[in-house]
């Protein structure tokens, strides 16, 4: 009793080591894992920041600049002559300011109808894709259920041979048992084993004897062959079950990640169909502020009127249509920006500039105008206390998108001949439980500034996980574990 005690403590004693070990070996294990840092997708606008340098110039001189393409009906004014803030410069024709109105509406409801046909093609393409990656998402299972089934019924048949060898008793054994089982050998045996026995006897059961002994060795050899022989068919079957179940799951993976390929919309993308709508009401809204003050144009300050440039009938166009003498205490600030940027910036945005540390805030710009460089120049006012005509500086302003639905940290998103992809995890149950694996995905990006990146709709659920940092180098496939 005391000994089975102490062997049933003793075992006891193994599973508490064989669990520590366990634990210690799985600990390792994940530690040797590269360590992700994961985000999900967020709605929100980008922010477009246009940084540039420029300097102060004297403001003795700037032009009246107004929009383009207006038709004046009056100059009010003369060479020379002398204007106080709010006095009437000139008018524009109200019928013309009318017509133009009305393009811009068409225009916008245009542009409205575009953008509504663009969201309605894009969310029936998504319906569709969307039922396109169902389907193979279930064709992806059902090739992996099936090909488990196929799997496990060749290794059930696979073990079943094997224990069937591996029980196939020595051939001591075997000859022992056979022996037991053949009638004719007992019989003469006992008759040769008979005190009295006769020596026919004893010769008739060595004989028999002689004769089963050579038998059964044979006959041995050939049960133990086709057992091996078995054992090395159903190896060949698991082999080729396991291997059909790869090439299931490979060509249903492929279907599933082909289902997935983001949308390619040939017409113009959603974000320059929003931005074409807000650069159409901001005209438009121009030409309403004129028509509210029946196409007059004011002063916007005192000041001497030194040239006039448009006369009655004329168009205004990009540059000033009169030159006006400002007789205040401030400064021009024009700076440079590239080509690719003005269609970030319009009149009126606001803009910080810096002087060596000293910042001004919320400057509206006044002009935009084409500088000789290809690039444009764009004009703000400010004061002159404390600064001096040539002092340069530096200058910022944001302008910001509409919302998107689906934006990604911008540490996010790769980019790999010319295409976009995104890293992200999924989970997957193995023996060791619940890993996380890293899984790639193609996307198409909308817009982007310096920290986000909007993508095309639908190319991430709301619970997804993206990788956004890690501390180790890996790719899809490689396992991971989460940043805590």
């Amino acid at each position: 009793m005391k000994q089975k005690g102490k062997a049933l403590k003793g075992f006891i004693w193994f599973l508490v080591f064989m669990f520590v070990c366990g634990m210690v070996s799985r600990g390792i294990y994940a530690e040797q894992m590269p360590r992700v840092i994961t985000a999900k997708i967020v709605e929100r606008e980008l922010d477009h920041t246009v940084e540039g340098e420029g300097v102060l110039e004297a403001k003795e001189e700037k032009p009246l600049l107004l929009p383009a393409g207006l038709l004046v009906e009056r100059i009010h004014v003369k060479k020379g002559q002398m204007v106080k803030e709010g006095d009437l410069l000139l008018t524009f024709n109200t019928e013309s300011l009318k017509k133009l109105y009305e393009e811009k509406q068409k225009e916008l409801t245009l542009a409205d109808t575009r953008l509504k046909d663009y969201e309605s093609g894009v969310a029936k393409e998504t319906q569709n894709r969307q039922r396109a990656i169902d389907r193979a998402s279930e064709d992806y299972s059902q090739a992996n259920s099936s090909g488990q089934d196929g799997v496990n019924i060749a290794q059930g048949a696979y073990q079943r041979a094997k224990d069937a060898l591996d029980s196939f008793p020595s051939l001591k054994e075997y000859k022992k048992k056979a022996k037991e089982k053949d009638g004719e050998y007992q019989k003469l045996k006992k008759e040769a084993d008979k005190k009295d026995a006769s020596d026919e006897e004893k010769c008739a059961f060595e004989e028999y004897a002689a004769q089963l002994e050579s038998s059964l060795e044979s006959r041995y050899q050939e049960e133990k062959q086709g057992l091996k022989e078995a054992l090395s068919q159903r190896e060949g079957e698991l082999s080729a079950a396991k291997k059909e179940q790869g090439e299931k799951i490979l060509a249903a993976g492929r279907a599933l990640e082909d289902a997935r390929e983001p949308l390619r919309v040939e017409e113009a993308t959603e974000v320059e169909l929003r931005q074409l709508i807000s650069d159409i009401k901001k005209e438009q809204g121009i030409y309403k502020e004129y028509l509210d003050k029946e196409g007059a144009v004011f002063a916007p300050e005192d000041a001497c009127v030194s040239d006039v440039l448009l006369e009655a009938g004329g168009i205004t166009g990009e540059t000033g249509a009169m030159v006006l003498s400002t007789l205040g205490d401030t400064l021009y600030f024009t700076g440079n920006i590239v080509k690719e940027d003005k269609k970030y910036v319009a009149l009126g945005d606001l803009m910080t500039i810096s002087f060596g540390g000293r910042y001004l805030s919320d400057i509206p710009v006044l002009a935009i105008e084409e500088g000789e460089d290809g690039g444009y120049k764009v004009t703000a006012e400010i004061s002159s206390q404390d600064r001096m005509i040539g002092e340069n500086g530096t200058f910022s302003l944001v302008r910001k998108t509409d919302s998107y639905p689906q934006c990604i940290p911008i540490s996010a998103l790769y980019t790999e001949n010319q295409e976009d992809f995104v890293y992200y995890i999924e989970k997957q149950e193995t023996i060791l439980g619940t890993e996380l694996v890293a899984k790639k995905r193609k996307v198409k990006v909308l817009d982007k500034d310096e920290k986000f990146a909007a993508l095309d709709g639908g190319s991430f659920t709301e619970d997804e996980l993206l990788i956004v940092g890690f501390d180790k180098e890996f790719e899809t496939g490689t396992r991971v574990r989460e940043e805590e």
